[in-house]
């Protein structure tokens, strides 16, 4: 699947916005095998504190052969929700560690404002156990 968030496909406008303005959950999430799809020239904005979450999410999966593999996410901003709400990640993977999220591509995106004033650390990106 794609998702292209320019006005009728071409161009350079980032104009499509997916927003979470919760502090629960991922503006996007994919799990369970989600593999193949792009994301790009979007706003992705969201609010999550979870350590382990992030606006962006490579999650679980209960499959037993792929992961969430091989999904790009290209020319987007992922940042802060447009209430100034900050998320402690912007874009996070998670992964199983029998079946690992791999072959991911991150590229030519600004990712900007993610900030957690707690104990947790923050980061642009982040990988934890299960990723490749």
């Amino acid at each position: 699947m794609t998702i292209d968030g320019r006005p009728g496909g071409t161009g350079s406008t980032r104009d499509m916005t997916v927003e979470n303005t919760t502090t629960a959950g991922s503006a996007v999430r994919f799990i369970n095998d989600a593999r193949n799809n792009t994301l790009q020239y979007s706003q992705i904005r969201g609010a999550n504190t979870g350590a382990t979450s992030g606006v962006v999410l490579f999650s679980t999966t209960t499959g037993t052969i792929y992961g969430n593999s091989n999904n790009l996410i290209d020319n987007c901003d992922v940042r802060e929700t447009a209430a100034a709400l900050f998320p402690v990640n912007a874009i996070t993977s998670n992964g199983t560690t029998t079946v690992q999220n791999q072959g991911n591509t991150i590229s030519n995106n600004s990712i900007f404002n993610f900030f957690n004033s707690g104990t947790t650390s923050s980061a642009g990106i982040l990988l934890n156990a299960g990723s490749v």
